[in-house]
């Protein structure tokens, strides 16, 4: 079976996820091509994939921790034709090589050319539906309302400009795949399109990490008595400010011991108890060895705490509607803490909640981990879905 696999490039978890799809298309023998760009590409490349150039499809920006809706929308003005030149490329690449299936991890020019090429489609997205979630604060629904004023259009013009992207995939895919535990596990639940013709065709089907495929890492060297603290802030631009807060607060902990790394970093140094890498070349090692994890919400990253059962602090992207309601419902399901950008400074108090109550964290955690590393490996799951619907139509 010949499969294209494509990911969105904003941030690093869309790639993420298709690298563990690729692995598990790989184990049983399928050819694999993986569509993207930037830092996501780079990504492919560096794991020895087959892959194709394609173009962005949105650019997220804002500054300091906050999302900015307004900047983001213009800063993707030319988003149709994008679109539409990548479709052109990746249906060009559909017809040539033979395809037989297509996954799409929230990219919509991989779903119209899979479905204009009549090959079975299936997208993966932990996201359905543009809204404001009933766990999102007064606070924020205040600050989008106020994005829409500034634009001076109306609210629901606004959501519906936004949701669209979203919402076009689910009617040219035959699958829609969620990379969470089922309910009422799943972290990514308020935000789902519940209305019945989606729902007919979403399968959760686990976690979609390469940690489902190394559930025994060893944890990396960190010596110190005190409790370990890993910081990590993703590959988004905006966030490079609270870098800085971040580090101020944690020179405070002083019975925490921390490793920052982020691309922000522009040399290793070390500060009392603070220890800051520009670059770590596994991340996972220490992510096994740290007790806690401070991380934005995006949902790959939720994942990947789950999967090595450690708690965390989950710092949302303030504005953006998708962490806001991972990081509650993360919080809400009794995984870790969220610490919302400008509560910053309650770090240690928060770090203490966790420390406090650690056995409850882990006691919630571990079930979920082991089952994620059997029958809820969700790449492995899309792997075998996308070939007995291949064979099924194989007549």
């Amino acid at each position: 079976m010949k499969v294209l696999i494509s990911a969105c490039g904003e941030g690093l978890g869309h790639s993420s996820r298709m690298m563990a799809v690729y692995t598990a298309l790989k184990e049983r023998g399928h050819k694999v091509t993986a569509a993207s760009y930037g830092s996501a590409l780079e990504q492919f490349r560096r794991m020895g994939a087959h892959t194709i150039e394609t173009l962005p499809e949105i650019k997220m920006v804002g500054e300091d921790g906050r999302f900015n809706l307004l900047r983001s929308a213009a800063g993707s003005a030319g988003t149709p034709l994008d679109i539409a030149k990548a479709f052109m490329k990746e249906r060009a690449y559909i017809k040539r090589s033979g395809v037989d299936a297509v996954i799409s991890d929230s990219r919509l020019s991989t779903v119209l050319a899979g479905a204009q090429s009549k090959v079975p489609v299936f997208y993966v997205s932990n996201q359905t539906e543009f809204k404001l979630p009933e766990s999102v604060t007064d606070e924020a629904k205040n600050r989008f309302l106020k994005y829409f004023k500034q634009a001076k259009l109306a609210p629901e013009l606004i959501r519906g400009i936004i949701d669209r992207p979203l919402s076009i995939p689910h009617g040219f895919s035959d699958r829609l795949l969620i990379p969470d535990f089922p309910p009422p596990e799943a972290v990514c639940l308020p935000l789902l399109d519940k209305g019945f013709e989606n729902r007919k065709k979403t399968y959760f089907t686990g976690p979609m990490s390469m940690l489902c495929f190394s559930p025994k890492i060893k944890p990396a060297k960190w010596e110190t008595r005190k409790k370990k603290v890993l910081v990590t802030l993703g590959g988004q631009e905006f966030r490079k400010g609270l870098l800085g807060r971040l580090i101020r607060e944690s020179l405070k902990c002083k019975e925490y011991d921390f490793i920052f790394t982020s691309k922000f970093i522009e040399k290793d140094s070390d500060e009392k108890n603070v220890h800051l890498r520009s670059f770590l070349p596994e991340i996972y090692p220490y992510m096994k060895a740290a007790d806690i994890l401070v991380m934005p919400a995006g949902h790959s990253t939720i994942m990947e705490s789950i999967l090595l059962a450690k708690p965390s602090i989950i710092i949302p992207d303030s504005g953006q509607p998708e962490q806001e309601s991972n990081a509650r419902a993360y919080q809400k399901l009794g995984f870790g803490k969220r610490l919302p950008t400008d509560r910053v400074k309650r770090l240690g108090s928060v770090l203490n909640s966790i420390k406090k109550n650690y056995k409850k964290y882990s006691k919630r955690l571990s079930p979920l981990a082991l089952e994620a590393s059997d029958g809820l490996n969700g790449a492995r799951n899309t792997a075998e879905m996308a070939e007995g619907f291949v064979q099924r139509m194989g007549y």
